[in-house]
């Protein structure tokens, strides 16, 4: 789910950048600017919109970095999947301990 909601703001953010370089550089014309050439959408509720769009990227790519959750959980995936190959008799107990001795590292 964040990933999905770090794509969407990404692309989203990246036309809104796209869309006010263009206007500033005169390529795409904008029927209202405020007297500094900015886009009148970039003022007022769309400039909360351009920052609620950076906090969203921001607590995604955090979330991202940082879930500590997500680790686990892979720590306990690799385990168990080393366990069940030990019990299929795949690798003998030396290679078991050491394996486990890594994960844990």
């Amino acid at each position: 789910m964040v990933k999905l909601v770090i794509a969407i703001t990404s692309i989203l953010f990246a036309g809104m950048i796209l869309y006010v370089a263009l206007t500033w550089f005169g390529i795409v014309p904008v029927m209202t600017t405020t007297h500094h050439g900015t886009p009148i959408a970039f003022h007022g509720f769309g400039m909360i919109f351009v920052w609620a769009l950076v906090i969203l990227i921001i607590y995604g790519l955090l979330y991202q970095t940082f879930n500590p959750i997500e680790s686990q959980r892979s720590y306990k995936a690799s385990l168990e999947t080393l366990k069940e190959r030990y019990a299929r008799g795949e690798i003998d107990a030396e290679t078991y301990k050491k394996m486990r001795q890594t994960l844990e590292d």
